[in-house]
């Protein structure tokens, strides 16, 4: 490809992506960081000669709600947990190459639940001669696909920041080439030379007589998706965020402002309702003349009706979100069976994003086969993901509650709260079978 050309790709590419993806995958991080919308809102206010100005006489409390990292968390903790396993016979050469490849796999799919997606970029360190990768962020890569086949990667650039300048890598089936941005137009950073995936020292008697340069034969990044939408965890709930974060925080607002105070005013002295405002906030009483009067008068929150509509909300997010409210299972008023029902939403998610895990692992062992291969090591990894779900619950604790409640609730009660009972009918024909043939021995 000319430079011309090259550079042209550049521009449209990460213009594209910060009209698009990048407003997405900064969302996804306010929110996971407790940054909702709401902690910017303005309350407004038109004042006679000022125009609209920010409100100073009104309370603005912003309460930011946390659904976004906890229903991440509840995600990938159910399916990237302590006990996930990898099916290999090569797990000591995984492990040599990937000590810590639990930790960052987990911590990749949760940046991938807020922001999309989340890179492994491999090189090969060419004074050790070790195979290693850095996580690119969501945030600074751009793939660019085959217009044939949208499962295979053509180009990928890295575009970032350093200090003030705007940097990008590009990355070929062979090659990584430096761009910069002076001024308003990308230029190739000579500063920076061209080379190959892979720079290997070749090593004589222990002397360093040269390097060679080998390439992946692909863009040298494994990709982890979190869905096939490309979407993050918070789109389909956002809106619901929102109106819950909004409601809550103007249900304090209403308590500061006196439960929704007015006032009447009859033969008022002062001259418009801003210097009203001023006196009554600040001496605590207001000018009127003979015959006036000024006297509050409030609307009663509607408490109930409110509690309603969060409750109401919080119910859209879980459901929208496939999670799972554990307030409602620590309730105490929930069977086996409803649990088992609680989840089910859960597990479709956790299915696609496991899928997606795979199909990311499947990337990284191939990069990992391609280095044993280049550096003869005569070893071929093949390796699997096993799943181990956690149920985010106590069983010890759910039973032990069951159990307490002998003599207070009817056995099929406890039957159905136990969560090792699966199916109630064949359970009781269990129970009846054992007490004959105790009986019998008896």
């Amino acid at each position: 490809m000319e430079l011309n050309d090259t550079l042209e790709l550049i521009k449209n590419e990460v213009e594209r992506f910060k009209s698009k993806e990048y407003i997405k995958i900064n969302q996804g991080k306010r929110y996971y960081n407790h940054q909702n919308d709401i902690v910017e809102r303005t309350k407004k206010i038109y004042m006679k000669g000022r125009g609209l100005i920010e409100d100073p006489y009104t309370a603005n409390h912003r309460l930011p709600s946390d659904f976004t990292k906890l229903l991440v968390k509840q995600k990938v903790n159910y399916s990237v947990n302590e006990n996930i396993m990898l099916e290999t016979d090569s797990l000591d050469v995984i492990e040599e190459n990937f000590p810590k490849w639990r930790k960052n796999l987990k911590r990749s799919a949760t940046h991938a639940s807020y922001k999309i997606r989340e890179f492994w970029l491999f090189y090969v360190d060419k004074n050790t001669g070790a195979l290693k990768y850095k996580v690119i962020p969501a945030e600074q890569g751009i793939p660019i696909y085959d217009d044939y086949d949208r499962d295979k990667i053509e180009k990928f650039i890295r575009y970032y920041k350093f200090g003030d300048e705007k940097r990008a890598e590009l990355y070929d089936s062979r090659m990584v080439t430096y761009y910069k941005m002076d001024g308003a137009k990308w230029r190739l950073d000579r500063s920076k030379p061209p080379h190959a995936h892979m720079v290997m020292q070749d090593i004589v008697n222990g002397n360093v007589v040269g390097e060679t340069g080998t390439s992946w034969g692909r863009p040298p990044v494994a990709i982890l998706n979190n869905n096939d939408e490309l979407k993050t965890d918070l789109d389909p709930i956002k809106a619901f965020i929102d109106i819950y974060d909004i409601t809550n925080s103007d249900f304090a607002n209403n308590i500061d402002d006196f439960q929704d105070v007015f006032w009447i005013l009859k033969n008022y002295q002062g001259q418009d309702m801003e210097e009203f405002l001023y006196e009554l906030k600040n001496s605590k009483g207001v000018p009127v003349g003979q015959d006036g009067d000024a006297r509050p008068e409030t609307i009663d929150i509607p408490v109930e009706a409110r509690k309603e509509f969060l409750e109401q909300t919080k119910e859209n997010i879980y459901r929208f979100g496939q999670g799972v409210d554990m307030d409602a299972i620590k309730g105490g008023n929930v069977t086996n069976v409803m649990i088992q029902a609680m989840f089910s939403n859960l597990d479709l998610k956790a299915n696609d994003f496991e899928q997606e895990i795979q199909d990311f692992w499947e990337q990284v062992m191939w990069f990992l086969n391609k280095y044993l291969d280049i550096s003869n090591k005569g070893v071929q990894v093949e390796s699997k993901l096993n799943f181990d779900r956690s149920m985010m619950m106590n069983l010890k604790e759910l039973m032990e509650t069951n159990s307490m409640a002998s003599g207070i609730v009817s056995n099929e009660t406890q039957l159905e709260n136990n969560p090792y009972v699966q199916d109630i009918e064949e359970e009781k024909k269990r129970l009846e079978n054992e007490k004959q043939s105790i009986t019998l021995d008896e």
